[in-house]
């Protein structure tokens, strides 16, 4: 059986491995460095990780926000409109909105270890609607894609 490791397992990257969502911290040649949602630090052996049937990618890194030196260049509404639209695809990536800290239970319906991600993104489609905001399916993955 030959291993390889799967594109995007890299530090940063959320992994769901056994049923349970962790947060790669690094990974070297030889082990994985993980994060649980209690805050838990493992360190796994690469080989462990990559033969275990149950490995999925989660989501993968997330780019910040630009920084202020751009941000003083963008118009204050495309800004504002911009950091809406981050919280809301933080949620659909990790479960949990950019002020919801891990001590706080996510939603069920954004739970990565409960759904998929297509699950996700139809529960924000149906949130924003049930808003006021209609919004397409594929304008969500576009976001979240970008």
């Amino acid at each position: 059986m030959t291993v390889s490791r799967p594109a995007g397992l890299q530090a940063g990257v959320e992994i769901r491995l056994g049923g349970q969502a962790h947060a790669v911290i690094a990974v070297t040649g030889t082990s994985v460095r993980l994060e649980d949602a209690a805050g838990e630090v493992s360190e796994i052996p690469l080989a462990v990780v990559l033969s275990d049937p149950s490995l999925e990618l989660v989501a993968g890194v997330r780019a910040p926000l630009a920084g202020t030196d751009v941000a003083e260049t963008v118009a204050a509404r495309t800004l504002e409109q911009a950091r809406w639209w981050e919280g809301h695809i933080l949620e659909v990536l990790t479960g949990r909105p950019p002020e919801c800290g891990p001590e706080l239970a996510m939603r069920a319906e954004y739970d990565p270890a409960i759904t998929t991600l297509r699950q996700r993104e139809l529960a924000k489609v149906a949130e924003l609607e049930a808003a006021g905001r209609k919004v397409a399916l594929g304008t969500v993955q576009r976001l979240r894609l970008g």
